[in-house]
């Protein structure tokens, strides 16, 4: 380890170590009827990683390890484009080595393996937010989770082209994956996901599709849902994933969940906040009326979450390999109007000091080129990597961050052509890792 703790040290787990990850993992994160035996066999079954993709954290004279933490490797879509990234997940560190600045020193290490390859982004799903905040990452998406009942949305016609799908079927399996990369190249912040990882997801879950066209034989939408009932009622049909390529598939999906009102009592729904099937709801008389915990003369009809988080980990990859769409991608229906346009923009990074060295970035109808230092005539944008990596990413835009301050534009530059030219959708992933 090049900084930190001297008594602290890395090294990469081995499927031996399963059954002392498990063991730490279920003193940092109990759960009731789970046993360390249960964990430490998924740890060999996960079609997401394997205890090689662990790193444990080791102190001088302290048997066994004190933390651990995975990184996942995939690729994540910036407007368009997709960019190499790098997850941080199961971080634990034993409760008797907490406060001691193990965690801190893991999420350094994490930072550093990315680096040393050239990964672009650093992605996470937090369980301290403001841990993850405090080290450079920032908000990324959000969602809104709907409770409705089936009768609230319309019986539309184009359900008759919603098909049940086969998870044991390849053909089936090839349709869904390739329906979702292209998802993915529409979708700002989408992270990629293996044929085997939708394979799996498919194994607890019920998936419909939407037949387009019929001379490719193409989805042009689907839906991965699974139905809950703890008790006979209600029946409540969770959605997982809806993926939809233009409008008459969300008509026809929607249309499905709405011919399920004989079985279902209630529809789970997450969708980003852009999303364009709550115009199809009948929201007139809210369920659930609460003026306690409501603003007058509101009613509540969603909830509003927080989800991945951000962070750069070599700025020049970021600016070099996002698309540059322009504003009219923040408008659906708009003709595409890629940007141009100049600027330098360095970063106050005290975990990679790579991003405190100034690049400057020059878009030509959205094709970019990168060179290193401050060019003359680009203005220079600066501040912490933490905003940085929210306005790069689609989810703060750069003239709001200006505004209030949390970034700092060179005297005289043009903030509403940069804002254009750094505009992207705001970020929503579908899946979690």
């Amino acid at each position: 380890m090049r900084r930190g703790d001297p008594q602290l040290r890395f090294r990469s787990a081995s499927a031996d170590d399963a059954l002392a990850m498990a063991e730490l993992s279920l003193r940092a994160y109990p759960r009731n009827g789970d046993s360390a035996a249960s964990r430490a066999q998924a740890y060999g079954q996960s079609v997401w990683f394997s205890p090689s993709d662990y790193t444990l954290a080791l102190r001088t004279g302290v048997p066994g390890h004190v933390g651990q933490f995975l990184t996942l490797p995939f690729g994540a879509s910036f407007g368009g484009v997709r960019a190499s990234a790098g997850g941080l997940a199961s971080v634990a560190t034993a409760p008797e080595a907490r406060r001691t600045g193990v965690a801190s020193a893991m999420v350094a290490r994490h930072l550093d393996q990315l680096a040393e390859h050239d990964v672009a982004w650093a992605l996470l799903y937090p369980f301290s937010p403001r841990f993850y905040a405090a080290q450079g990452w920032a908000p990324m998406a959000r969602v809104l989770r709907w409770h409705l009942t089936p009768a609230e949305l319309p019986l539309c016609p184009e359900r008759t082209r919603v098909r049940t799908l086969s998870p044991s079927d390849a053909s089936d399996l090839g349709r869904i994956q390739r329906a979702y990369e292209r998802h993915c190249a529409r979708e700002n912040g989408s992270l990629s996901r293996t044929p085997r990882q939708l394979a799996a997801r498919l194994k607890t879950s019920h998936v419909v599709g939407v037949q387009g066209d019929h001379i490719t034989d193409e989805l042009s939408g689907y839906m991965i849902y699974e139905l809950r009932s703890p008790t006979p009622h209600p029946l409540t049909l969770v959605v997982h994933e809806l993926v939809a390529e233009d409008a008459a598939a969300t008509r026809a999906l929607a249309g499905f969940l709405a011919a399920q009102d004989a079985q279902v009592e209630q529809v789970e729904l997450d969708l980003p906040e852009h999303h364009a099937l709550p115009a199809l709801m009948n929201r007139g008389l809210p369920a659930l009326e609460d003026p306690v915990h409501m603003p007058n003369e509101h009613h509540l009809v969603a909830r509003l979450f927080t989800g991945a988080m951000v962070r750069i980990v070599h700025l020049a990859r970021v600016l070099e390999g996002r698309g540059y769409p322009g504003l009219a991608a923040l408008t659906p229906g708009l003709p595409a109007a890629p940007a141009s346009g100049r600027i330098s923009v360095v970063a106050s990074d005290p975990l990679l000091p790579h991003n405190q060295q100034p690049v400057t970035l020059s878009v030509e109808a959205g094709s970019p080129r990168l060179t290193v230092g401050q060019s003359p005539g680009a203005p220079l944008l600066s501040g912490p990597i933490a905003t940085l990596s929210a306005v790069l990413a689609g989810a703060l835009r750069l003239a709001t961050a200006v505004h209030l301050g949390q970034l700092t534009l060179e005297a005289g530059a043009r903030l509403h052509e940069l804002d254009a030219l750094l505009a992207l959708p705001p970020p929503a992933p579908l899946i979690t890792f």
